[in-house]
């Protein structure tokens, strides 16, 4: 699994280019490695560039544009493209310092299983790291680091409206925008990559929320009470 490349028409880009254009989830604290091209996807001149590859193990495609080898598309303002013998995957886009969040494996849309971080656990507490605040004399825990509040908010809202009339109420375009917010967390990905990989439909982005809240840990316990009740039956049974 791979990398996407990127093609943005004209000048090159800078870090401050991809912030406008909602893409800065890209790179790091510099500048995109860009090459620049005579020809790109829209037959103009321009630059191509690849994310921040760092943790990437897996070959990655080279800056160019060849369009026997490539898939490209049209986001607008820029380009999204797919080397089609590297095709771009969860190990490939991985953020760095995620290795400790808890979470689930989720099969979406491209058969493959991508990371979802837990946010709300079942007795409503969160696994989200969370700030220190010096108070009364010692050190305790504080809310949500910033980073993760947006995310954990969500989940708080899922968690009180699942039961309820309400969670059926809720547009698939509001949980669609969670469950990228997610992804998001922990791979360097977007509305537009989500959309090119067609990584959610209309059913498994109910799969995401729910993994958010916490929800499989219900399954599970479910199901080793079940196993248990039918052990003691068995139990019964032989005596």
């Amino acid at each position: 699994m791979s990398v996407f490349l990127y093609y943005i028409p004209g000048q090159k880009p800078t870090r401050e280019t991809l912030k406008k254009l909602g893409l800065e989830y890209l790179v790091g604290k510099g500048n995109p490695d860009a090459r620049g091209v005579n020809k790109g996807p829209d037959g103009k001149p321009g630059y191509i560039f690849l994310p921040d590859t760092t943790l990437v193990k897996e070959k990655i495609p080279a800056r160019g544009y060849w369009e026997e080898k490539q898939e490209w598309h049209d986001f607008g303002e820029y380009w999204i493209g797919i080397d089609k013998n590297l095709k771009p995957g969860p190990e490939g886009m991985i953020r760095a310092g995620v290795g400790e969040l808890r979470g689930y494996q989720v099969e979406l849309g491209d058969e493959r299983e991508w990371f979802i971080p837990v946010a709300r656990l079942l007795d409503g507490s969160t696994p989200l790291p969370k700030r220190l605040v010096w108070k009364d004399e010692n050190w305790q825990e504080g809310e949500v680091v910033a980073k993760y509040t947006e995310l954990f908010n969500h989940a708080l809202k899922f968690a009180d409206q699942l039961l309820t009339t309400e969670f059926s109420e809720v547009t698939f375009e509001y949980t669609a925008n969670v469950a990228t917010l997610a992804l998001s967390f922990i791979y360097r990905i977007g509305p537009a990559e989500i959309s090119v990989l067609e990584l959610l439909n209309t059913h498994n982005e109910y799969d995401i929320i729910l993994s958010i809240i916490d929800y499989p840990r219900v399954l599970e316990l479910a199901k080793k009470k079940r196993a248990d009740i039918e052990q003691c039956s068995t139990s019964g049974k032989k005596e």
